[in-house]
């Protein structure tokens, strides 16, 4: 290919193989240094024997050439110095240290904010910040970090960057919910040097006598134009204007975010490359008159698109692009005509050697591969659509030529694959295109003539209509979106070489067509291996927080999901947790849901789940235990989606081919004998082999494990009921059944703790590994022929919890050990 003689790509492809394999592998920076040395020395020594034996070797392809590698060698080294200079293991962290050896632990925290957002009638409840003090209570230490992610109470006054604030605290190291394969807000933190987070109960208080800085000012001026834009914007349009403009999708309602999920447009929703992009090409066309002025035209379009950047709240995508536009303009102000692959590369090396991190970013990735499939695939798209009027057919090419890299891409980190996504981006592109451009009018306007302003912004309603209408509609046609899962990395392969191979078909009209042939079958190859890959049999007890979802996968391949994890306010384990995880495992449909009673805790996950798979059944507790509002609602979603539902109580048993599931309790007359719900909720016993079985004790407390002796609840695994509350996991019933491991779904909110310190206690007198998902993350229990196999999250990320002192050792469960 013509483009593969640009000697910024190839750094830059040493860069990102480098920072990948150094963020991504504990012992990756040094490996890939030394191979960046060892391809250097090769690139001299093949540079002279090139000279000295193929004197003509310079007609030879440029990925051949000796050149080539050396600067590959150079990338990769440079690529593992910004990984050695600019990434922190939590190990480097003393406040990370302290947080660990002292979990939970209370005091005075202070900080400089380095990231809040803060809108107008949003005051912000989460920031970020640096170089903090922590001072326990009830001592004089005082303890330094890099960074502290904290939740508060909203303050009264606007919180900028660079401020110091002080607050009282509660620290914890676990920072969201980590599961295996899953990247989560946890590891985002983890991989930018965020390893504490915080929680207070009361506002942050300033300190006194603070000088602005340059970032305090450029905050100020931020929300100073949110306001403004604020006052001249109508109620029901500011939700898009802060999703569009500022990149804010908080007050936007979440059907309305699935829907554009669903039909491949979310990108419009997020302020990104797109939006910069737009913007640019848009104030270009105005400032066509000027061309002849290079000065003014290149000033006031780097001062549009990096205001734009600024204003939207620095963020890495708008920074990005923003960066790659003013490449464009340097080269095009110096005269030289601007090289679409080489201002990428450059933007590229950048952002890869000022933050490695990236490299794992989600949006990075998609961010990267559709400049790239524009810049492979736009020309051969726009080709073969020339017959086509030209706006549709550019905005075609542009469409198909980003889906044909981005499908395998979106349903790696998503699942999802979106049928009507180029048809979908033909509507929403050119609307957002419209409503941008009368943004920004009004965003010019705001200010000085706030009447016109007005004008414009009333403008934007009917665009805005059509496309969240249309977003709405093609989400709901059958068959417009389907979760795969995970794709296979076969597939993945197939799907890339074939895009390579139509992008790189050689001119000569015999070779031209074998590789196009060759490409087109591998990727009609790519869609039947997709879902080649295995669930992993057992059970894995998903973190959720201080909730319940677990999934259990029979030696056949049976997959039954129990419980869903919370929904609670603008919570939802079941589309933001359980759905990745199962996508994540080649999942893409459930033999059985059950519920184990009808607590938001864990029921409430349920209707996600339940909305975006396949189930074949659903099973849930005898009425006198299963009722109430959320109860109903989640039947009559099932009834509503045609999913059959039984009514289980014991003795019944549920179908798993080649292992049981058990009903251990409630019968179904013991309403009169328990007063509290969490008494009558499921309790089931699985077993994949004799040496391998789990008890699934629900929420019960101390009158239900009571009950339950008079039934063989023997097993080698018990999941503790209540999470660990006190009020559960007597004595009487530990010793009933008698476990060699114990795990615990958990995690420390509204000021509990994640496990009472009676039921601590108890647990620990047993002697057994005690598991916790706000410790150890996601935790996967394989069946062998002994017990179980154990695999932490936190194990599979590298961050654990546990202070070295008290690490559980043990990595598996031996049945009558």
């Amino acid at each position: 290919m013509p483009g593969l003689n640009r000697h910024w790509l190839w750094i830059t492809l040493g860069i990102t193989a480098a920072t990948a394999a150094g963020v991504c592998y504990p012992s990756g920076a040094i490996l890939s240094g030394a191979a960046g040395a060892f391809l250097f020395l090769a690139g001299v020594l093949l540079s002279r024997w090139f000279s000295v034996v193929l004197p003509h070797w310079a007609g030879y392809p440029f990925i051949l050439r000796s050149e080539s590698v050396m600067l590959l060698a150079a990338g990769m080294l440079a690529g593992t110095l910004a990984v050695f200079l600019r990434l922190h293991p939590p190990e480097e962290d003393p406040l990370f240290t302290w947080t660990r050896e002292h979990p939970e632990c209370a005091g005075t925290l202070q900080g400089t904010i380095s990231w809040v957002l803060t809108m107008p009638e949003q005051p912000p409840r989460n920031m970020v910040l640096r170089d903090v003090i922590f001072r326990p209570d009830q001592s004089d230490q005082a303890i330094r970090g890099r960074y502290c992610t904290v939740h508060c109470r909203p303050a009264k006054f606007p919180l900028y960057r660079g401020q110091r604030v002080e607050m009282p605290v509660i620290l914890s190291g676990r920072i969201s919910a980590v599961n295996q394969g899953v990247y989560s807000y946890e590891i985002w933190c983890r991989d930018r040097g965020i390893h504490v987070a915080a929680e207070s109960r009361v506002p942050p208080k300033l300190h006194p006598d603070q000088a602005a800085g340059i970032i305090t000012l450029l905050d100020r001026a931020r929300i100073w134009h949110a306001e403004t834009l604020h006052r001249c914007i109508p109620s029901r349009l500011w939700p898009w204007v802060a999703a569009l403009w500022f990149g804010d999708r908080r007050l936007l309602d979440q059907g309305t975010i699935t829907a554009f999920s669903r039909t491949g447009t979310a990108h419009v929703l997020a302020v990104s490359g797109l939006h910069v992009g737009l913007l640019y090409l848009s104030v270009a066309s105005l400032l066509g008159p000027l061309r002849h002025r290079r000065i003014i035209r290149t000033g006031l379009l780097l001062a549009v698109v990096i205001g734009y950047a600024l204003m939207a709240g620095a963020r890495g995508s708008t920074i990005r692009a923003a960066g790659m536009v003013a490449i464009f303009l340097i080269y095009d102000f110096f005269r030289r005509e601007p090289d679409s692959i080489t201002c990428l590369s450059l933007a590229g090396c950048v952002q890869l050697l000022a933050a490695p991190w990236l490299v794992r970013d989600p949006g990075f990735q998609m961010s990267y591969v559709c400049v790239a499939a524009l810049m492979v695939f736009g020309d051969l798209f726009s080709e073969k659509l020339r017959w086509m009027p030209r706006p549709f057919g550019g905005v075609l090419a542009a469409t198909g030529s980003v889906q044909l890299l981005l499908i395998p891409l979106v349903g790696w980190h998503f699942g999802l694959v979106s049928l009507a996504g180029i048809t979908a981006n033909l509507i929403a592109v050119p609307l957002l295109t419209v409503i941008l451009w009368l943004l920004l009018f009004t965003a010019a306007l705001a200010a000085v003539l706030p009447e016109l302003a007005t004008l414009f912004a009333y403008a934007a309603i009917p665009p805005v209509w059509l496309m969240e209408s249309a977003a709405e509609l093609f989400s709901r046609i059958p068959g417009s979106f389907l979760y795969a899962g995970r794709p296979s990395l076969v597939s993945l392969c197939c799907w890339f070489a074939g895009a390579m191979l139509l992008a790189a078909a050689p001119r000569g009209i015999r070779r031209r067509k074998t590789a196009l042939s060759a490409g087109l079958l591998l990727l009609i190859l790519a869609v039947p291996l997709w879902p080649l890959r295995s669930h992993p049999v057992g059970l894995e007890v998903l973190d959720t927080g201080h909730a319940d979802a677990l999934l259990l996968v029979s030696p056949e391949g049976e997959t039954v999901l129990v419980d869903g994890g919370n929904l609670q306010g603008r919570r939802n384990d079941g589309r933001d947790i359980v759905v990745p995880v199962l996508s994540a495992r080649g999942i893409t449909r459930l033999d059985a849901v059950i519920a184990t009673h009808a607590d938001s805790d864990h029921l409430g996950g349920l209707f996600s789940v339940v909305n975006t798979l396949p189930v074949r059944k659903v099973y849930v507790p005898c009425p006198d235990s299963f009722n109430g509002k959320l109860a109903d609602q989640f039947l009559a979603e099932c009834a509503r989606l045609r999913i059959p539902v039984a009514r289980i109580a014991y003795p019944d048993q549920i179908p798993f081919s080649g292992g049981t599931i058990q009903v251990c309790h409630p019968d179904r007359n013991d309403k009169q004998l328990f007063s509290k719900d969490n008494d009558r909720s499921l309790v089931l016993r699985v077993s994949w082999n004799s040496r391998a079985t789990a008890l699934l004790a629900g929420d019960i407390e101390a009158s239900a494990e009571q009950y339950l002796s008079r039934r063989d609840i023997r097993s080698v695994l018990l999941k503790a009921p209540h999470h660990g509350s006190n009020t559960s996991s007597s004595l009487p019933f530990l010793r009933l059944v008698s476990p060699a491991g114990i795990v615990i779904s958990t995690a420390r909110e509204n000021r509990l703790p994640a496990v009472g310190q009676q039921a601590r206690d108890r647990l620990e007198s047993l002697g057994v590994p005690v598991w916790r998902t706000d410790l150890d993350g996601g935790l996967h229990f394989s069946p062998d022929s002994l017990g179980f196999r154990v695999f932490s999250g936190r194990e599979y990320w590298r961050v654990p919890l546990r202070p070295v002192h008290m690490t559980v050792c043990a990595n598996r469960i031996n049945a009558g050990e």
